[in-house]
């Protein structure tokens, strides 16, 4: 048994390292993020919470509330810190860090109450008309034709904007704060002043996929009564005086 569980850790050993992934997750609280190759698992942070030394404030870990999912139905809650992760189908997921993030923008929209910007926002004009936001980019830069998003600071705040009338697209651009209003938006009389940013904290999750840890988990059962049946079996042939005779 002994021998048989060593080499069921060796296998598993090279099928986590050539099968196996890991990657850190960013989460915003109350965001489902899907765990990759899981067969439908996502999870979803309910609430962080990071604990400090008393005496030095430092931190000592991040205590993250999870909601686990399969296909969209509740699973289980757990709670997962340093010492304490969540394990399911070869998954292990550990609270690596959090932080916050810029999401977006508050703006006082032609004479309408403070109106939250952020990416899946839609705004109903006259006309039959929507406006959307695609997209948004803490540091947006123009290159050539394209906009990208440099990093997560806020620097030069960008919002992709697209206008419709029922299905059809009559207006799509980017559309930076510190630079004028769009004129297709004024001429729908749509007058943005951006107010203040909106941020929302986030939990980096570190996910490692080891598809062999049933098997050395196996591996570890079979080592384990190897060397209890050793001990029994040495045990009991000194009760029974089974020793071998030294001629």
């Amino acid at each position: 048994l002994i021998h048989l569980g060593f080499c069921l850790l060796v296998i598993a050993f090279f099928w986590g390292d050539f099968k196996g992934e890991r990657q850190s997750r960013q989460v915003f609280l109350g965001e489902k993020a899907v765990l990759e190759k899981s067969d439908g698992f996502s999870i979803r942070v309910d609430e962080l919470r990071p604990v400090f030394d008393e005496k030095t404030r430092r931190p000592l870990e991040i205590v993250n509330h999870l909601t686990l999912f399969k296909d969209d139905q509740e699973v289980s809650r757990q709670t997962i810190g340093a010492n304490q992760p969540l394990v399911r189908d070869g998954y292990i997921v550990l609270p690596a860090s959090y932080g916050q993030a810029v999401r977006g923008f508050t703006f006082s929209l032609s004479g309408r109450q403070p109106t939250l910007f952020e990416a899946g926002t839609r705004i109903q004009l006259a006309g039959g008309k929507t406006l959307g936001v695609i997209d948004f980019a803490p540091h947006a830069r123009r290159m050539n034709s394209q906009v990208i998003n440099l990093s997560e600071r806020l620097v030069e705040p960008a919002f992709l904007l697209r206008l419709k009338q029922n299905d059809a697209v009559l207006w799509e651009d980017w559309y930076f704060l510190r630079h004028p209003v769009p004129e297709p938006l004024r001429q729908e009389g749509v007058e943005l002043r951006p107010l203040a940013p909106v941020e929302q904290t986030y939990a980096i999750l570190t996910v490692n996929h080891d598809p062999a840890i049933q098997l050395a988990k196996a591996g570890g059962y079979c080592m384990t009564a190897g060397v209890f049946w050793a001990l029994f079996s040495y045990y009991a042939k000194r009760r029974r005086k089974d020793r071998p005779e030294i001629v």
